[in-house]
């Protein structure tokens, strides 16, 4: 760790926001970031980060925290974990395992998994998750079934959730690096004749994680309008029972997160939605704020919504963190 040096923090402030305003995509950016690690040490520059990256769009949070976490894993490797948290979709933890990945080579994935559940617990999932993000840019993204079963080596308790799901993320939004030295993220091209690919080419035991996922992505590549997501709904109901409903709670999540986890559009959109795929949905909206610190506490508001069995339904199934006993 490195030792904390005087600092003005509204100085540190006003650079920061200078510098990253519409950078995040830059080599400056991540060099900024540098800068500050080496100044004032890994856990206080996580926390300004955090501070100035809420004041920048929905749609970049998240890639600056990519970053950011691979900033913190240069400056301070493994022991760096323990700094890294949920915020902004767990950004933190993907740029972190993308580069030990590709440092420590894939024979660390048992060290990696070690060090999560040490810090976290067995279903600190976000953690694991990231290691699914590197473990996919290690292997190459024409290679998913390696990078799946080597998710074997994680602790994963809960089929949706965990090193798996990282892989299906890392796969629908690849990150790729610029010419300049930046980062960016680019989501599959929709295509109508392969609208669930890979899931129907991967393992069955992968098949719920990847259902999981597909709602992120089909809301990032054909849009987020109401049609579309009346279409994502008509997509999972032709799914046979099992997938379907993995899928619609992936819609639902997706739908909260990339709505600023806004209760009532979240609610508006899902209750548009026939009466099965309305308790999912607004299920996965549920954990979607569940899962995020700052809405963690009004989580509950999309299931109280309900009456009687379809509430208790909603509450359940909207945490899937509570669907394993330890």
């Amino acid at each position: 760790m490195f030792a904390l040096l005087p600092v003005s923090q509204n100085t540190s402030e006003s650079n920061g926001k200078s510098a990253v305003s519409d950078r995040v995509e830059s080599k400056e950016y991540r060099d900024f970031w540098v800068d500050r690690f080496n100044a004032v040490g890994a856990t206080r520059a996580y926390d300004e980060f955090k501070n100035i990256n809420e004041t920048l769009p929905i749609g970049t949070q998240h890639l600056a925290s990519h970053v950011i976490g691979g900033v913190l894993y240069q400056q301070e490797g493994l022991e760096g974990i323990v700094v890294c948290d949920a915020h902004f979709g767990f950004g933190c933890f993907h740029g972190f395992f993308g580069i030990a990945l590709a440092s420590e080579g894939i024979s660390s994935i048992q060290k990696l998994d070690a060090a999560c559940v040490s810090r976290y617990g067995p279903l600190g999932t976000g953690c694991m998750h990231g290691i699914g993000h590197g473990i996919l840019e290690y292997y190459g993204y024409d290679r998913i079934n390696e990078a799946l079963l080597a998710c074997e080596d994680t602790t994963q308790l809960v089929s949706i959730l965990g090193c798996t799901s990282g892989v299906f993320m890392e796969y629908n939004t690849p990150l790729s690096e610029m010419e300049n030295g930046g980062l960016v993220t680019l989501p599959r091209v929709f295509d109508d004749k392969n609208s669930y690919g890979p899931c129907d080419r991967v393992g069955n035991q992968y098949k719920e994680s990847c259902y999981f996922e597909l709602g992120a992505w089909w809301a990032l590549s054909m849009g987020s309008a109401p049609d579309d997501w009346n279409k994502m709904e008509q997509l999972c109901t032709a799914l046979e029972e099992n997938n379907f409903s993995y899928c619609v709670f992936g819609v639902g999540y997706a739908l909260a997160s990339m709505n600023s986890y806004d209760i009532e559009n979240s609610t508006q959109v899902c209750d548009g939605m026939n009466e099965l795929s309305r308790i999912y949905c607004r299920a996965g909206a549920h954990w979607a704020l569940y899962a995020n610190p700052k809405s963690r506490d009004s989580a509950s508001a999309l299931c109280d919504l309900f009456d009687g069995q379809s509430k208790s339904m909603c509450l359940r199934i909207g945490r899937p963190d509570l669907w394993v006993e330890l």
